[in-house]
C-alpha cells in the first residue's frame, strides 16, 4: 500500500463534512476528530487528482495563527475541544519544494506550484528585483492569455491584469512598457512550457517556497524566521534583506520553552523568541520537515520526479508557424549533501539534532 493510503474511519466518533478551497478549487471532506493530516491531504489529493501528497500539507487555526498539521497528527491533538471550528478554515497548500520544480513530472503538480508561487510573488512576499519581476510578469501573462497579441495586449491590458509584484507600481510607464516586450519575446510557448519556464526563473529566488514566522531577539525586535530548502532565513519586516544559515552551516538546532536555538558554525547561538512553547515546538517542528525533505527522505518515493525539462522557447521571429516550444529532458544534477544527518529527533522540550 502506498504510505498515502486513507485508513478506514468507521466509528470514529462525531464527523463534519467540510469545504476546502486551494488554489482556485473547491471539494469537500468529511473529517472527525480523529482524523490526522495525512488522511485529509490524500482526500483532497485524491480529489484534485494530485498524485504525490508528500509535496503538500494542511494547516490549522491555532493560537496566534496557522500551522501545519503533521502527518500523524489528529485535528482534536491539534485543535482541542474547538476542532470542528479549526476545521472549517482548514488550509490545504504546498509545504515543500524540490530542488527543481522543472523536474516534476505531472502537469497538474506544475500548474499547483505555478498557482502557489505566482500569488507569492504577486502579493509582494518574494523579495524579486525589477528585472525578475518583470519576467515573471511577462510569462505569467504567456501563461494565462496566450501568445502575444499587440491589439488585444496593450498597455491598459496589462495594467488591469493580476501579473506584477505588489512591490512595484503599474502607473510606471517603463515597467509596463519592458513587461509588453518580455511578452512579445517569450516566443510561442503553451502554457505547460510557460508554467516551466516561470518556476524555472522563480526558483532562482533564495526564498521561494520559504514559509516566515514572526519572533523576537533579545533586544525585542520584531522580524520574520522561516526555513526552506536552502536552510533557515531571517528577514526584517522593514529592511528588504535576507540572512540564510545553511543546512550544512547548522551544528545543532532545538527548542527550550519558547525559545527556539540555532547553533551555526564558527558563531555564537542565535536565540528566537516564540509568541509561547507551543509555537516553538510546533515552528521546531516545521523547521526538521523542511530539513529531511532537503535530505531526501521524503523524495526518493516520488514517481512524478525525474529528468529536468528544459525549454527551448522560439520567438515568433524564427518560425511563423511554430505554436509551441520544445521540451529536452537532461539528467538531473547531484545534490550537496548536508552534514545535518540521522532520524527525526524526539520531540521534547529540550531537543537536538546534530550533524555526524
Amino acid at each position: 500500500k502506498q504510505w498515502y493510503q486513507r485508513r478506514v474511519r468507521a466509528n470514529r466518533g462525531p464527523s463534519t463534512r467540510i469545504t476546502i478551497t486551494t488554489y482556485r478549487k473547491t471539494c469537500e471532506i468529511v473529517v472527525t476528530g480523529d482524523t490526522t493530516g495525512l488522511e485529509i491531504i490524500a482526500d483532497v489529493c485524491d480529489i484534485f487528482h494530485l498524485p504525490e501528497p508528500a509535496y503538500f500539507g494542511v494547516r490549522v487555526k491555532r493560537e496566534g495563527g496557522f500551522y501545519w498539521l503533521e502527518n500523524d497528527e489528529s485535528v482534536r491533538v491539534a485543535c482541542g475541544k474547538k476542532w470542528i471550528e479549526a476545521v472549517k478554515v482548514m488550509e490545504f497548500k504546498i509545504r515543500f519544494f524540490p530542488p527543481d520544480l522543472t523536474r516534476i513530472t505531472d502537469d497538474n503538480i506544475i500548474h499547483t506550484y505555478f498557482t502557489h508561487i505566482r500569488d507569492e510573488v504577486i502579493k509582494g512576499n518574494m523579495l524579486t528585483d525589477p528585472t525578475t519581476a518583470i519576467s515573471l510578469a511577462a510569462l505569467i501573462l504567456q501563461a494565462e492569455s496566450g501568445n502575444y497579441d499587440p491589439m488585444v495586449h496593450d498597455a491598459d491590458f496589462i495594467k488591469q491584469a493580476d501579473c506584477l509584484s505588489s512591490r512595484y507600481s503599474k502607473d510606471s510607464s517603463a515597467i509596463i512598457n519592458n513587461i509588453a516586450m518580455e511578452y512579445e519575446q517569450s516566443g510561442r510557448l503553451s502554457p505547460i512550457e510557460a508554467y516551466l519556464l516561470f518556476l524555472e526563473r522563480a526558483q532562482k529566488i533564495s526564498e521561494c517556497g520559504v514559509e516566515y514566522y514572526s519572533t523576537k531577539d533579545k533586544g525585542g525586535s520584531t522580524f520574520n524566521i522561516g526555513a526552506g530548502h536552502d536552510g533557515v532565513f531571517i528577514k526584517h519586516n522593514k529592511l528588504d534583506n535576507l540572512i540564510l544559515f545553511k543546512w550544512v552551516n547548522i551544528v545543532t538546532m532545538r527548542y527550550d520553552q519558547k525559545f527556539l536555538w540555532l547553533e551555526i558554525e564558527d558563531k555564537k547561538p542565535s536565540t528566537f523568541e516564540m509568541a509561547n512553547k507551543e509555537i516553538a515546538r510546533i515552528i521546531f517542528t516545521a523547521f526538521i520537515a523542511q530539513h529531511n525533505f532537503k535530505l531526501g527522505r521524503r523524495l526518493s518515493p516520488f514517481k512524478t520526479y525525474g529528468e529536468k525539462r528544459s525549454i527551448k522557447s522560439k520567438s515568433s521571429n524564427d518560425d511563423p508557424d511554430s505554436r509551441t516550444g520544445s521540451i529536452t529532458a537532461t539528467p538531473p544534477a547531484s545534490e550537496p549533501s548536508s552534514r545535518l544527518t540521522g532520524p527525526p529527533p524526539k520531540q521534547t522540550l529540550e531537543t537536538t539534532f546534530s550533524r555526524c
